[in-house]
């Protein structure tokens, strides 16, 4: 009977131990794939960042085009306009 209470306990030992180790496993897994999922969000977040940085500077520069052609033709005579624009043309060319 005692060594039957001794083999109970042993299991019973064994059982705590490879639980804790189960769990500590699982928690180190948890931690790795939330260090994964910052990562990528991280990446996610930059790679949006760098998209808008990209867009609002394609936006400003085409108002600022815009804006400029609106008002050069008020500023500038027939001739200028007809150089600035060969010029233009040619600049494009040289692409």
């Amino acid at each position: 009977m005692h060594l039957q209470k001794k083999k109970q306990k042993k299991i019973r030992n064994d059982c705590k131990v490879r639980a804790e180790a189960i769990r500590l496993e699982s928690e180190k897994k948890t931690v790795e794939e939330m260090a994964r999922i910052k990562q990528g969000a991280a990446s996610d977040l930059n790679a949006e960042a760098a998209r808008v940085t990209s867009q609002l500077r394609k936006e400003a520069a085409e108002l600022a085009i815009e804006k400029a052609l609106a008002i050069l033709p008020k500023k500038l005579d027939s001739n200028t306009q007809d150089n600035f624009l060969k010029q233009s043309i040619k600049n494009i060319g040289d692409y």
